[in-house]
C-alpha cells in the first residue's frame, strides 16, 4: 500500500473498511428500493393490453 500504510503500522485499513462497509449498505439500501425486475410492465398486463401506451 505504500511507504506511508507501512509506517503508519496498518491504520490505513480502518478507514478503507470502514468506507467500503458504507459503501456496501449504500448499494444494499438502492438494491431494496429498486422496483422489481419487470414492474414496469404490470399495468400493461393488468389492464390486458401487449402493447405499451404512449403520450404521443
Amino acid at each position: 500500500m505504500g511507504q506511508v500504510a507501512a509506517d503508519s503500522g496498518g491504520a490505513v485499513r480502518v478507514p478503507l473498511t470502514v468506507a467500503l462497509s458504507l459503501a456496501l449498505l449504500t448499494a444494499a439500501s438502492y438494491a431494496e428500493l429498486a422496483p422489481a425486475p419487470g414492474a414496469a410492465a404490470a399495468p400493461e398486463r393488468d389492464a390486458g393490453t401487449d402493447a405499451p401506451h404512449s403520450a404521443v
